[in-house]
């Protein structure tokens, strides 16, 4: 194996850990939710966005989006409109 492929391969490691750390802290985000803790929610989808950004990761996009819609019901607050222009300027959505 050449040096390009081992860093070809590093690179993608990295790339699944980091879409892993994505939907483990999505589902983090949900226990706090369903705990009665939604701005906490919020914080944790932030970093989401950010990781699934970076990676590209669907699955991990996939689960950030309905974790936004289980936070419909506090949508007049600031900090899912903070959350919802965070998505809208990283990810398009």
């Amino acid at each position: 194996m050449t040096n390009t492929h081992c860093f070809g391969a590093v690179r993608l490691a990295r790339a699944c850990r980091c879409a892993q750390r994505a939907i483990i802290t999505t589902d983090q985000a949900l226990a706090r939710l369903r705990l009665g803790d939604p701005q906490s929610a919020a914080a944790l989808l932030h970093a989401c966005v950010d990781a699934a950004s970076a990676t590209g990761a669907r699955v991990a996009t996939i689960r950030l989006r309905r974790a936004r819609g289980e936070l419909r019901p506090w949508r007049r607050g600031g900090w899912v409109a903070d959350l919802d222009d965070h998505m809208i300027e990283v990810l398009g959505a």
